[in-house]
């Protein structure tokens, strides 16, 4: 889900089509390929069938949105609504869904509108928005200004809500592998 102000949003959209349209689809052992294959031709034809539901339902594919076996093209689509399938389901597959808000307040609440919470990007020139969306988004990890590359093994990676269960981590695998007990023995 990539949520966006309306004000940007139409720049936005136009320059993650150029981007996405760059990603070569292919063989993985290729040097040129940039995009490989869903798990299987039985995902491919899921993530095909979700679009082609949030089209129905009034979203746009800006560009993407074709199936090849078990490969799926990069896919932007916009005009998309809390409600789809699309975005209350988590789509296992390249595309990138267009969620256009009027403020702050609007993204926030958009990014929580889900069963889901497992990482967050938010990207502001304001102290103090990225402050509020790092409090007040729903999930494991939330960047500010930062793509969700980056990754530690002494980080607590992990989801809130129904994005899986404890921390990964070396300390929070540990912790999570651990049971920890008080016992009290008076041997008199």
């Amino acid at each position: 889900r990539v949520i966006v102000e309306d004000s940007v949003a139409d720049e936005f959209c136009e320059k993650l089509v150029a981007a996405t349209e760059k990603l070569q689809m292919g063989n993985p052992l290729e040097s040129t390929t940039t995009l490989g294959t869903l798990i299987s031709e039985k995902a491919a034809i899921q993530v095909e069938e979700t679009v082609n539901n949030a089209v129905a339902e009034g979203a746009e594919i800006l560009t993407g949105g074709k199936r090849d076996g078990a490969f799926y093209c990069a896919t932007v689509i916009d005009d998309v609504t809390l409600d789809m399938d699309l975005v209350v389901r988590e789509t296992f597959g390249p595309v990138a869904p267009i969620i256009r808000v009027k403020n702050l307040d609007e993204a926030i609440e958009a990014a929580n509108a889900t069963e889901y919470g497992l990482q967050a990007g938010v990207f502001t020139e304001s102290y103090s928005s990225a402050m509020r969306c790092a409090n007040e988004i729903e999930a494991g990890t939330v960047f500010v200004n930062k793509q969700s590359t980056f990754r530690t093994d002494n980080m607590p990676f992990g989801g809130f809500k129904n994005s899986g269960v404890g921390k990964e981590g070396i300390k929070y695998a540990v912790d999570e592998m651990t049971k920890t007990k008080l016992i009290g023995l008076n041997l008199r």
